[in-house]
C-alpha cells in the first residue's frame, strides 16, 4: 500500500461523516471542523 492508498481510506469516511453532521445541523459536524 502507499502512504496515498493508505490516506485516502482514512480520509474519506472521515468526511464522509463530517458531511453527514453538518447535513444533521448537529453540533457534531462542528466539534470535528476545530
Amino acid at each position: 500500500m502507499t502512504p496515498q492508498i493508505y490516506f485516502a481510506a482514512t480520509y474519506v469516511p472521515f468526511v464522509a461523516l463530517q458531511g453527514m453532521s453538518i447535513v444533521k445541523g448537529g453540533k457534531t459536524g462542528k466539534t470535528l471542523r476545530n
